[in-house]
């Protein structure tokens, strides 16, 4: 469970507060700011933990600790599937919003309590997956990629067959 203190509580509301239909959901704004600073605080984890891991590596890393699983996994760990304010009860188990809302969660934080406050959020939060070496993600076209260089000498060439 999730145990912060705002000093703006109306920032935590707005960050777990869902729209619906002509309303424009609340949190987007702040999902849009948390993205950026989970990015840059986890950027600099990994540069900091792994400093001979070249740049690829470290970027497949990234992408496991920020992708849409990893922080739907947070956000019920946090317990925010149950503080949400929806009228649509079903995007309480929605990977999506989840994963949205956390960021949201931390955009409102670095707002009400800064970067430190922040950064300190996320290490704790994000350092067991990081230093449990948490597997790199590949998506399947970086997997193919790498499987024509290491077979064939080349990567795979792409035609497009139509458009609609």
């Amino acid at each position: 469970m999730l145990h912060l203190y705002f000093k703006n509580p109306s920032l935590f509301k707005e960050a777990l507060t869902l729209g619906k239909g002509k309303h424009k959901a609340h949190y987007e704004r702040l999902e849009f700011l948390g993205d950026r600073v989970l990015g840059l605080v986890i950027a600099d984890m990994l540069y900091t933990t792994f400093p001979k891991e070249p740049e690829g590596d470290l970027a497949t890393r990234f992408t496991g600790l920020v992708r849409m699983e990893t922080l739907a996994k947070m956000a019920l760990k946090w317990g925010l599937d149950k503080l949400l304010i929806t009228q649509e009860e079903k995007l309480r188990s929605n990977e999506s919003v989840l994963s949205d809302v956390c960021e949201a969660v931390l955009g409102a934080y670095y707002l009400d309590a800064g970067f430190d406050a922040v950064k300190k959020l996320i290490a704790a939060n994000w350092e067991k997956l990081l230093k449990s070496n948490y597997p790199p993600v590949k998506d399947v076209k970086s997997a193919l990629q790498e499987y024509c260089q290491k077979h064939f000498g080349a990567p795979p060439t792409y035609t497009l067959l139509s458009k609609t």
